[in-house]
């Protein structure tokens, strides 16, 4: 081959056109998803698309490419290759650098993790009562549970602020150490006092002992008149059931009558250390704690006698 022949093959060899992938830089291909689920606020390129490229930057780049805005917590939206091909562009990556495959649309979800209003609250409790100094809290109606991304999930409390009456904390919600959400909790806090409770549950219609009852320290509740005398109950019906420790009100009572009119009734004379029993007749119908007329069924005269048990009374001299 002679010297002219030779410079013309090299010249055609350099001429040759290169193959379409790898024209005009560094080649990409990229291999989209039908569906992807997406926890973070942004829908990024490695998302709904997964990336071959040799330049480490560029790679870094296109994953981190902001694709668009990702539906709300639970709910679906689809982002077209197309879009997605004109955002490669804005990184000043040429049509004929990349290789598209895969389908023409892609069907983000986004995914989530739940915090329950339960959770919350109590994160709340357990952050304000070691800095109570008097009161207790009293927690209100749990919020509503909070939707966040995915991910390693802690709480965090901010300092309380505390009144004689209230108390707020503001909780952080956080995904892998970083803060997605934050709700403020107020709680009330109220002061104890003494008060007659059920010794255990009690059902409605319960006509109430002394063994049904007793004295502890609660939550004053505003606006609320606790018992603090046990005879306000005794021999008295209750209109609603009861759990046991809860408070029994003076609104949750009726009086019913333990001794009625023509019974005979069993009446107790105390003097002193002496007592003596006699049957009388009621001649009045009575509740517990009254006082009322009774008749000796033997001398038919009448006294006076306070009622203090079903058909039973007392006299003190």
């Amino acid at each position: 081959m002679n010297r002219r022949s030779l410079l013309s093959a090299l010249l055609i060899s350099t001429l040759a056109p290169l193959p379409a992938f790898t024209a005009g830089g560094v080649p990409v291909q990229l291999t989209f998803r039908t569906s992807a689920d997406v926890g973070r606020s942004v829908i990024h390129l490695s998302d709904i698309a997964e990336i071959q490229c040799a330049d480490t930057k560029l790679t870094e780049a296109l994953c981190q490419l902001d694709i668009g805005s990702s539906p709300l917590f639970g709910t679906k939206r689809t982002v077209s290759v197309a879009y997605a091909r004109l955002r490669v562009k804005s990184l000043g990556v040429r049509d004929e650098q990349v290789q598209y495959t895969g389908p023409e649309n892609v069907a983000i979800t986004r995914v989530f993790q739940s915090v329950s209003g339960d959770a919350l609250l109590q994160f709340a409790v357990e952050a304000i009562e070691p800095k109570l100094t008097d009161g207790v809290l009293q927690p209100g109606t749990p919020p509503q549970e909070v939707r966040v991304a995915p991910g390693a999930l802690s709480l965090r409390a901010r300092e309380p602020r505390l009144t004689s009456t209230s108390a707020s904390v503001i909780v952080e919600i956080c995904v892998d150490q970083q803060v997605e959400s934050t709700i403020t909790l107020n709680l009330r806090v109220v002061q104890r006092t003494r008060a007659l409770v059920a010794r255990h549950p009690l059902a409605a219609g319960t006509i109430l002992t002394e063994a049904d009852l007793a004295f502890t320290e609660i939550p004053a509740n505003p606006g609320t008149t606790f018992l603090l005398d046990a005879t306000q109950a005794l021999g008295r019906q209750l209109s609603v059931a009861l759990r046991e420790g809860s408070p029994v009100l003076s609104t949750q009572l009726r009086l019913i009558p333990l001794v009625h009119r023509g019974a005979r009734v069993k009446v107790t004379c105390r003097s002193g250390s002496v007592a003596l029993a006699c049957t009388g007749e009621a001649q009045q119908d009575g509740t517990m704690g009254q006082t009322i007329r009774i008749r000796n069924v033997i001398s038919q005269l009448d006294f006076s006698a306070r009622v203090i048990g079903p058909d039973e009374l007392e006299m003190v001299f």
